[in-house]
C-alpha cells in the first residue's frame, strides 16, 4: 500500500508510478493517469457540462465559494469514479488510483490542477485533445476512458485505463531483451503509435518512462502520457502550444528548435528508435545534459553498435537527424522490420519448400478447399463445409455513428437506420457486443457529442457475446471498411438438427447449414475467410477467391453463395478479408488462440503492410435438444 505521502509502492499499477518518486506538485512535465485491467468501455467519451460553446466552457462559479482540496479516498466523482489512492503528483496535477463504481473497473484519475481548470483555454484545449484520446483504440495504447468536470467537488479530471506492471525505464538495468524481443517491441510500439498518428496525434514524448509493461512483458507493452499529444493541425494550439516537449535524452532535433520545428509522425519515430536503443544497451541513452550538448549529439548521431546487426540499419533510418532524411512514418517502421525479418526467414522458408516438393508433400493442408473440392475444416469443435447450396439529423445521426462506432470495444454494429422523431433521433442497429447496455450509452453519448438527442435506441437486433471474442474482433475492426458491405449471412439464427444422409460421411451428425453471401466484384487482391468460434480460436475457411468461386455458386457478378455446416451450436463469426496476399495461416489457422495482445500486434502490423480490410457476420446456431 502506499503511504500517506502518496509515494506508491514498487511495481503497482497506475502508469505515473513507474516514473520514480512523485515530483513536487509545482516541477515535472506534465504526467497522465495509468492504464488498465480489461474492463468495460463504458466510459471513453468527454463528458463536456452544458454551455452554449463546449470549447469555450468556464468552470461554474455560481455556487457558494468553497476552498479546494485534494482529492480523498473515498470521493466519488460524478457519481461514477471513486477515488480509491493517491499515486503520485506532476506538474498537472495528482493522479489516483479509482473504481468505476458501475462497472467495477479499476482506473487511474488525474486531477487537473485548479489554476489550469479554471482556464477557459486551457479547458477547451483539454477538451479538444480529449476527443482524439478518447478515439483512441489499440493494444499498445493506454486507453482513454474520459474527460469530466466534477461540481461538487470542483475539480477537472482525466480518467485513463490502469495497468498492472512496472515501466520499461524501471527495468533497462534487468531486462534481457533478444533480438526477436526487440523486433517485438519495436513492431508492437510502431502499430500503437500508427493508430494515433492516423487520428491526428502524435506524442512528442516517447520514453522508456512512458511505456509501461503490463505484467513485466515485453509484448505487452504500452505506451501511456498521451497528455501531451498535439493536434497536427498547425492552425491549433494545445497546452504545450508548439514549444519544448518531452526528455531531453528522448526528444528529436525538431523539438530542440532544428529543422525549423518540423514536428510530425517522424518525431515520434526518432524517439521509438532512441528507445529501442535503450533496450539495447539495458540503460538510458547518452543524447545531452543540456540544451546545446543534446543539439549537438543528434546532430553527430547517437552510437547504435549496441543494437542487433540485422536492427541495426533500421533504428539508423528512424534516428537520422534531418526529418526530411528520416523513416517518416511508423507503417514505413514497421515496413522495414518486417522486409528484414522476412529476409532472415527467407532462405530458411525457401529450403523447407524445396524439401517438401522433393517429398511429394505440400505445407498446405489437406482441409483447405481447393480444386472445387469442399473439405471438412474443423473449427474449435465445429465442423465447417464450403459446400454448394441447393442531411437532416438522421442522416448526420447515421454518418456519426459510423464512423464512432470503430471504438465501442468487443462489438461489431451495423447502423441500419436512424429516423427523427420530434427532435429526437431513433436509431436501429443490428450486431453483437460484449456489452449492449455500455454500448447503448456510448451511442447517446456520441450523438450528443454531435448536438443530436437520442431518442429510442433499438437493440432489439443486437445480441450479447462472451469475452473470449474480444481480442479478435477488436483486431478486425479497427481494419473493418465500413462503406463496403461484402459478406452476409442469410438469416441470423439456426437450429441444428441431422447432417447428412445415406452414404454421407457426415450422415448421423447434428448440425447447420449457413448460407453465406461473399460480394468480389471490385477486389484488385486477394480474400480470406476465417471463422471464430465461442473460445476465440480461428480456422481458415477460404484463402483465395478461387477457394470461394470453385465451391460457391455465383448468384450475379462477382457475388457467390456456398454454405458452412456447423456441428456445435452458439454464436459464430465470420471475418472476410481482403487485400493484399498472402494472409497469415498461422494467425487465421490451426484453431490457435488469440486471446493475447501479441496476436493483436502481429495481426494489425500484417494488415497495415497488406492494407487489409475486413468485413463481418454473426450467427447464431441453437441446438434445441
Amino acid at each position: 500500500m502506499s503511504g500517506t505521502d502518496g509515494t506508491p509502492p514498487s511495481g503497482s499499477g497506475a502508469e505515473e508510478q513507474g516514473k520514480g518518486d512523485p515530483t513536487p506538485q509545482d516541477s515535472g512535465a506534465p504526467d497522465s493517469s495509468g492504464p488498465a485491467s480489461n474492463g468495460p468501455d463504458s466510459d471513453r467519451t468527454v463528458i463536456t457540462p452544458a454551455a452554449p460553446d463546449a470549447d469555450k466552457t468556464v468552470m461554474r462559479t455560481s455556487q457558494p465559494a468553497r476552498e479546494l482540496r485534494s482529492l480523498q479516498p473515498g470521493d466519488v466523482l460524478n457519481h461514477i469514479f471513486e477515488v480509491k489512492r493517491l499515486i503520485g503528483r506532476g506538474g498537472m496535477g495528482e493522479v489516483y488510483e479509482g473504481v468505476n463504481v458501475n462497472s467495477e473497473e479499476r482506473v487511474a484519475i488525474k486531477v487537473i490542477l485548479p489554476h489550469l481548470a479554471a482556464d477557459p483555454q486551457i479547458q477547451a484545449m483539454f477538451r479538444k485533445e480529449a476527443r482524439t484520446l478518447t478515439r483512441l483504440s489499440h493494444p499498445a495504447l493506454v486507453q482513454y476512458r474520459v474527460l469530466a468536470q466534477e461540481p461538487e467537488l470542483q475539480s477537472f479530471y482525466i480518467v485513463t485505463q490502469y495497468v498492472d506492471g512496472r515501466n520499461l525505464s524501471d527495468v533497462l538495468g534487468t531486462i534481457e531483451a533478444s533480438e526477436a524481443d526487440m523486433r517485438g517491441l519495436l513492431v508492437r510500439l510502431a502499430e500503437g503509435l500508427a493508430a494515433a498518428h492516423s487520428l491526428g496525434a502524435i506524442h512528442r514524448d516517447i520514453s522508456p518512462d512512458n511505456v509501461m509493461l503490463e505484467d513485466g512483458r515485453l509484448d505487452r507493452a504500452k505506451i501511456i502520457d498521451f497528455g501531451i499529444a498535439k493536434d497536427l493541425d498547425a492552425s491549433t494550439g494545445t497546452i504545450i502550444g508548439t514549444g519544448f516537449a518531452g526528455k531531453l535524452n528522448y526528444v528529436a532535433p525538431e523539438q530542440l528548435g532544428d529543422y525549423n520545428r518540423n514536428v510530425g509522425p517522424w518525431t515520434d519515430v526518432y524517439s521509438l528508435g532512441l528507445v529501442i536503443l535503450a533496450v539495447a544497451r539495458r540503460r538510458d541513452v547518452e543524447m545531452g545534459t543540456n540544451l546545446v550538448e543534446a543539439v549537438d549529439k543528434r546532430r553527430a548521431g547517437p552510437d547504435l553498435s549496441p543494437i542487433p546487426a540485422r536492427l541495426r540499419p533500421i533504428v539508423e533510418k528512424m534516428t537520422k537527424a534531418n526529418p526530411s532524411e528520416r523513416v517518416r512514418s511508423m507503417e514505413d517502421v514497421i515496413a522495414l522490420v518486417q522486409g528484414a525479418a522476412g529476409a532472415a526467414a527467407g532462405g530458411a522458408r525457401q529450403a523447407q519448400a524445396k524439401a517438401q516438393a522433393a517429398a511429394g508433400g505440400s505445407s498446405r493442408r489437406n482441409t483447405m478447399i481447393g480444386g472445387g473440392v469442399a473439405a471438412a475444416l474443423v473449427l474449435a469443435g465445429g465442423v465447417y463445409f464450403l459446400t454448394r447450396p441447393s442531411g437532416d439529423s438522421a442522416n448526420v445521426a447515421k454518418s456519426v455513428l459510423t464512423a464512432g462506432l470503430g471504438g465501442a470495444r468487443c462489438s461489431w454494429l451495423d447502423v441500419l437506420d436512424a429516423k427523427s422523431n420530434g427532435g429526437k433521433v431513433d436509431v436501429f442497429l443490428r450486431g453483437v457486443a460484449g456489452a449492449p447496455d455500455e454500448v447503448k450509452a456510448s451511442i447517446g453519448r456520441l450523438l450528443d457529442n454531435q448536438g443530436l438527442k437520442a431518442g429510442t435506441l433499438d437493440f432489439n437486433d443486437v445480441f450479447a457475446i462472451g469475452p473470449n471474442y474480444c481480442t479478435a474482433i477488436d483486431a478486425f475492426r479497427q481494419i473493418r471498411d465500413p462503406k463496403q458491405h461484402r459478406i452476409d449471412v442469410s438469416q441470423r439464427e439456426y437450429v441444428m438438427g441431422v447432417l447428412g444422409q445415406g452414404a454421407d460421411k457426415e450422415a448421423g451428425k447434428r448440425g447447420s447449414p449457413v448460407v453465406i453471401t461473399v460480394n468480389t466484384n471490385d477486389i484488385d487482391g486477394e480474400i480470406a475467410l476465417a471463422g471464430i468460434e465461442q473460445d476465440g480460436k480461428m480456422t481458415l475457411i477460404a484463402r483465395s477467391k478461387a477457394d470461394i468461386t470453385s465451391a460457391g455458386e455465383m448468384t450475379s457478378p462477382g457475388v457467390y453463395q456456398f454454405t458452412l455446416n456447423t456441428t456445435d451450436a452458439g454464436w459464430k463469426g465470420v471475418v472476410m478479408l481482403w487485400g493484399k496476399e498472402p494472409f497469415d495461416e498461422a494467425q487465421l489457422d490451426g484453431g490457435n488462440d488469440v486471446h493475447n495482445d501479441a496476436w493483436s500486434g502481429r495481426f494489425l502490423g500484417a494488415a497495415r503492410n497488406g492494407n487489409w480490410k475486413s468485413d463481418m457476420i454473426w450467427y447464431r446456431v441453437i441446438d434445441n435438444k
